[in-house]
């Protein structure tokens, strides 16, 4: 941390790290913005920029934590989620769902307070893929006998099952992303294909019906403070790590658990030249809807030029709004083919996204991807 950030008190200034190598071209901003309170002094968002898993070598891995009654949890996990993640036999819903479990388990061990939401997103490249069961861009789970599309859970219209053969796809002829998104609670992710945005994650709070009726089938109460509907009066969210006065069976995993551990694990398929855009809540508060979100997303010129651009741009856009709380942005590019360059720059920008201070890391990034298992966090002091 550098002195500069070390005196700043308001508020008024972003952290953002970038980073370049391989196909990922990477940026995340992140503000305490206007909600530092003498429960929670400092930011309560912990991103993971960039992660790589140890024999997973075409595979990245980015995160979000937005902690609640303070940073304690968000951190914790922000600081060890990778050692979890590198057990995965494989990147599916069950492996993802049960080191979840395991999170949520030494968290409680951990005597932490408060608790966190958590958006894990996997991305891999695919040079040569072949056939999926597709609805929109999601890919349906081999075997699924339900399945619910993230559109129709955000109110979208039903939309047919196709077969999707890449192989006669000429968008494919570069190979594809695979793109997992594991969350818990009220952060964001998007999927920006030219001029149409396409969401990869639901929210988890007071707002989704489902998640309302199953709280409220718990027992659970929502008591509206400041205007928000919060569980019990304190906790934001319907599922996150910790909270665990709100945790019944222990782990968040049973029926009777008012708050669920429990992830929503999606997969999408993107083309080279498409993006990924991501946000805690206070990136996204404000908004009215899911579709104003998309189409506030779509409108964002991001390019492998523009990723830090855009990720500043959102944090500004958010403060703009009259947003006070703690705002945290991702922004990735998936490339048409791989760099040969590698670069990791450290910095700090003021309230309109101008850059005051920077440091090239590109040293450490180097040293970490001969190791071939790293993180690289950020957050505001």
């Amino acid at each position: 941390m550098n002195e500069f950030m070390a005196v700043d008190t308001s508020g008024e200034f972003m952290r953002h790290l970038y980073i370049e190598e391989g196909r990922t071209v990477c940026a995340s901003a992140t503000s305490r913005n206007r909600r530092p309170t003498s429960e929670s002094p400092h930011s309560d968002d912990v991103v993971v920029v960039e992660g790589m898993l140890r024999g997973r070598p075409e595979t990245r891995v980015h995160a979000m934590f937005d902690g609640f009654q303070g940073r304690h949890s968000a951190m914790w996990l922000a600081q060890n989620v990778m050692n979890y993640l590198n057990d995965l036999r494989d990147v599916n819903e069950e492996e993802i769902t049960r080191q979840f479990e395991r999170m949520d388990g030494d968290l409680r061990a951990a005597n932490l307070p408060g608790g966190s939401s958590a958006l894990i997103i996997f991305v891999r490249y695919e040079k040569k893929p072949t056939e999926a069961r597709v609805v929109g861009r999601q890919i349906v789970p081999e075997g699924a006998k339900e399945f619910t599309s993230v559109a129709e859970a955000l109110g979208g219209p039903l939309m047919p099952v196709v077969a999707m053969n890449f192989r006669r796809d000429p968008r494919a002829a570069k190979g594809i992303y695979t793109i997992h998104v594991a969350s818990l609670g009220n952060s964001r992710c998007v999927l920006k294909s030219g001029r149409t945005a396409i969401h990869l994650s639901t929210p988890h709070t007071a707002s989704s019906h489902k998640e309302r009726h199953r709280v409220q089938a718990a027992g659970g109460v929502f008591t509206t403070v400041n205007g928000e509907l919060l569980l019990g009066g304190v906790v934001p969210m319907t599922r996150a790590f910790g909270s665990f006065d709100f945790k019944k069976g222990g782990q968040g995993k049973l029926q009777q658990d008012l708050v669920s551990a429990v992830p929503d694990v999606t997969t999408f398929f993107a083309y080279p030249g498409d993006d990924i855009v991501a946000g805690t809540e206070g990136a996204f508060a404000h908004f009215r809807s899911h579709a104003a979100i998309a189409a506030a997303i779509a409108l964002y010129p991001v390019s492998p030029e523009t990723v830090l651009d855009a990720a500043k741009a959102m944090v500004v856009n958010a403060k703009r709004r009259k947003v006070t709380k703690n705002i945290s942005t991702f922004v990735r590019n998936l490339p048409e083919s791989r760099t040969r360059s590698q670069k990791m720059l450290e910095g700090t920008s003021g309230e309109n996204g101008e850059e005051d201070f920077s440091i090239d890391r590109t040293n450490e990034l180097t040293q970490a991807l001969q190791a071939g298992f790293f993180s690289f966090l950020l957050y505001y002091p």
